[in-house]
């Protein structure tokens, strides 16, 4: 399940004082649900590990895979020098 996070953090070139200003902002049931999901994962190696695998599964071959990268790219810059 994935958890949404509540609200943007400023960018990074901003002040600490804006940094805190934001992190002291976040929604209670937030952080209690990111502590709950981080403790699961560091109590259970074996879900920790599958969680990897998918992870690494999703960048080699998936949704991330450099050849989908470059298929999508490729079409963009078929289409760019079409239009020239």
């Amino acid at each position: 399940m994935v958890v949404p996070y509540p609200r943007r953090l400023p960018p990074w070139d901003t002040s600490a004082r804006e940094v805190r200003a934001a992190l002291t902002g976040l929604d209670q049931t937030f952080v209690e649900t990111l502590v709950r999901k981080t403790a699961f994962l560091i109590e259970n190696a074996e879900v920790r590990w599958r969680l990897g695998q998918a992870a690494r599964e999703q960048i080699e071959r998936g949704k991330f895979s450099l050849e989908r990268k470059n298929r999508c790219l490729k079409v963009i810059f078929d289409e760019a020098a079409d239009h020239r």
